[in-house]
């Protein structure tokens, strides 16, 4: 059994290789007029150039070709690099939800649902068509204004957990600290409390202390092993053939079996999040099925799970499906508002004037609450903590692109014309079926167009002013307008308010009780995955962010 799926697997790669090739060198396409970069090599195309930890080439990209890039991948196959907004809307909005014969076009790559499932189940991020609706639709209510008004208070109190702990380090004299370390267990203990009624970390000892939870360990080293030119081959081209194979017990044996430390390391990952999910899962139910359930009622998942248990059974979501979502849920508002925390304590950092201004706002707004922590209308209504966390949002949004495949031939229309690789204008592109489409929410975000030549610039004072009308009028398709930082449509980002409402908590509390200054060290920040700082020379698989702390309030 095992030579014949190894078979397969050299047949099918030997087939495709041979496909490529063909299809590039003998097979015109449309694609081949759009402009874009040359490809450096002839194996792996543009990718080694667009998955550049430093972004220098994303960022030429964006300068050099504007809205609409082609690129090459494996073996010449072309892609579409893309921010025009009438395509994305195209993309996100119209081919989604239009009755028209062209609905559902455009899916999420069968590399991103084969990833997802592999590590996470089946959850919302590794699933499609009417499971990941039927999932969406019971997971909506959860993520409501009003259920945000209640978890305020349980994320308050992870908050005051972090503070206590930072104050045990410098409460003597200011101290170095790496604020990654602590805004990624901070977020990961959020996301336990108010999702799961769980915690992963008592948040008082250091990184190294046994009572440290085995998911907080293991997830820490899972985006430096995904990520650069030969993890893009692996789980775009490997991982989706495999998935084909409904063989679980089989495949397991291979991964198993198979010398190589980079899978050995995933799958270890792998079976610490599935299993976490599984016991948070169980322990729920169990707690639902004694009927001592009462004091868990707020939590994402407990809500759920009783919506669940009333839901008719077409709607109903199946044991596999909900613990799918713990996971999902659980590495997903971990990752991205951590590195968006990260970022902001960054940036208040470097610009102390900014850091000052929001300092006296938040210490201003708790005076008029007579020294009460800020509800969550409160903190929602501060108009200069808005401004930093959109201008972060957009200048840096934690991940970078989104990634589409189109289902058949389709004509996607642009805003403006491009000028053609012929010397012509074109204001449409006929995308080839099986095209794999990357969506710039970065240049979305930063296309100085719209925002103006200070586009790249990291000001938040541009959004207590008008905005440019070209990016209004640009319509793009984001929920968090007008910004593409948590996508638009039917995938988009279902929890963009809970992360909302963390940083902005998160930030209350640490700035009105301590300063944050620069440790003196050179931070480089990874992309184009979930964005990471680094200390320049230091290993860039191990993330960090040391910055200078001084407890200000005594």
């Amino acid at each position: 059994m095992a030579s014949l799926f190894v078979q397969a697997l050299f047949s099918y790669v030997i087939l495709a290789m041979f496909w490529k090739l063909f299809r590039e060198y003998l097979i015109h396409s449309p694609l081949d007029y759009i402009p874009g970069p040359p490809a450096p090599s002839g194996v792996t195309g543009n990718i080694s150039q667009l998955y550049d930890k430093s972004g220098r080439f994303y960022y030429a990209f964006l300068r050099q070709y504007g809205g609409v890039i082609k690129l090459k991948s494996l073996l010449g196959e072309r892609l579409l690099f893309l921010y025009d907004p009438k395509a994305l809307y195209h993309i996100l909005i119209k081919a989604r939800v239009s009755p028209l014969p062209d609905q559902d076009i455009y899916e999420e790559a069968p590399a991103f649902i084969a990833i997802n499932k592999l590590f996470f189940g089946e959850g919302l991020m590794s699933t499609a068509g009417k499971q990941h609706k039927k999932q969406r639709r019971m997971l909506n209510p959860v993520f409501s204004t009003g259920h945000m008004r209640e978890m305020t208070p349980i994320v308050y109190g992870v908050a005051q957990r972090l503070r206590e702990a930072i104050i045990n380090q410098v409460q003597d004299k200011p101290s170095e600290i790496d604020m990654l370390h602590w805004m990624t267990r901070t977020s990961l203990e959020i996301i336990g409390q108010s999702g799961m009624g769980y915690s992963f970390d008592s948040l008082e000892n250091d990184a190294d202390s046994a009572d440290i939870h085995p998911y907080s360990r293991s997830v820490k080293r899972f985006g430096g092993l995904l990520s650069g030119t030969s993890t893009f081959i692996v789980t775009q081209y490997i991982l989706p053939f495999a998935a084909r194979f409904d063989y679980p017990r089989f495949k397991r044996w291979i991964v198993d079996h198979l010398p190589s430390k980079w899978v050995q390391d995933l799958k270890d990952i792998s079976d610490v999040i599935l299993e976490t999910a599984v016991d948070i899962y169980n322990k729920k139910r169990q707690s639902m099925e004694q009927g001592d359930d009462r004091d868990a009622k707020k939590d994402i998942i407990s809500v759920l799970m009783r919506a669940n248990a009333s839901a008719a059974a077409e709607d109903r979501l199946t044991d596999e499906e909900v613990f799918g979502q713990v996971a999902s849920l659980t590495f997903a508002a971990m990752d991205t508002t951590s590195s968006a925390l990260a970022r902001i304590l960054y940036l208040l950092a470097e610009h102390q004037d900014v850091q000052d201004k929001l300092r006296s706002e938040l210490l201003r707004a708790k005076e008029d609450n007579h020294g009460q922590e800020l509800s969550y209308d409160q903190l929602m209504d501060l108009p200069y903590l808005e401004a930093v966390c959109r201008e972060t949002l957009r200048r840096y949004p934690p991940q970078t692109i989104a990634i589409r495949t189109a289902r058949q031939d389709i004509v996607l229309p642009l805003s403006k014309p491009i000028n053609s690789t012929k010397g012509t204008q074109i204001s449409e592109v006929m995308v080839p079926s099986g095209t794999t489409i990357f969506l710039s929410l970065l240049g979305a975000n930063i296309n100085p167009e719209w925002w103006g030549e200070d586009s790249y610039e990291w000001k938040p004072d541009r959004w207590t002013n008008p905005l440019p009308t070209e990016i209004t009028e640009a319509r793009l398709p984001g929920i968090y307008t007008p910004t593409m930082t948590f996508l638009g449509g039917s995938r988009s980002c279902i929890g963009f308010k809970f992360v909302q409402l963390e940083i902005k908590v998160v930030l209350s509390v640490l700035l009105t009780s301590f300063k944050v200054e620069n440790s003196g060290k050179d931070i480089m920040w990874t992309m184009p995955g979930i964005a990471s700082p680094v200390v320049e020379g230091e290993d860039i698989t191990r993330p960090s962010l040391p910055l200078k702390i001084t407890l200000i309030d005594g």
